[in-house]
């Protein structure tokens, strides 16, 4: 029971810190901006935004996806997401198991 306990408080804290980060489904990124598709008629977009782990790892993922997290979203929107999001809170580590979690 206890090991029990533990393990759902870490599964806890590992869903805390995911919430913190807030985003979206995503893929690893070797480049640090974003390509552009239009959104048409409805149509899902193809644009693709990278997102910056606090450890300044890379991921690219679907604007679609990234809209996911308000704070994101308000980003994208402001046009602030040119040059990549950078997540200050979030090592690679968690930024990986949001992807992960996201893309299922």
């Amino acid at each position: 029971p206890s090991s029990r306990s533990r393990k759902i408080d870490s599964r806890d804290s590992s869903r805390e810190e995911i919430k913190q980060a807030g985003t979206m489904a995503a893929t690893p990124a070797d480049a640090s901006s974003s390509s552009s598709e239009a959104v048409v008629g409805g149509e899902k977009s193809n644009k693709m935004i990278t997102l910056i782990s606090s450890d300044g790892e890379s991921f690219e993922a679907t604007e679609e996806a990234a809209k996911m997290s308000v704070t994101i979203k308000h980003m994208i929107e402001d046009g602030c997401a040119d040059d990549g999001i950078p997540l200050p809170n979030v090592p690679a580590k968690i930024l990986s198991m949001v992807i992960e979690y996201c893309n299922k």
